[in-house]
């Protein structure tokens, strides 16, 4: 608590003292909010990477897998004709327009 009866220039000196020190105390607060939010971006920045890299060793793997599994089908020929079947139709219905 300060004394109330203390000269004016001490009551200066000791609210500017409190004014530093709220001041001191808001830029610390301020530095120490940016450097996690700086974290933050670069662990979302890193996570973001090792998203896409997952996402391509996946399809890396996955779309070989699929196309030997679609050689080894015997009923592949049938959704070559179904699909040669729709061209057919769509083309049909451009014309008519």
């Amino acid at each position: 608590m300060v004394n109330k009866a203390l000269p004016s220039s001490e009551d200066r000196l000791v609210r500017s003292l409190d004014r530093l020190n709220t001041s001191v105390t808001a830029l610390i607060e301020l530095q120490t909010e940016q450097s996690k939010t700086s974290r933050r971006l670069g662990f979302f920045f890193l996570r973001g990477v090792f998203y896409g890299l997952g996402i391509l060793v996946a399809i890396a793997i996955i779309i070989p897998i699929v196309i030997q599994i679609l050689h080894s089908v015997q009923w592949v020929p049938l959704l070559g004709d179904f699909l040669i079947e729709v061209i057919e139709r769509m083309e049909q219905a451009s014309q008519v327009r």
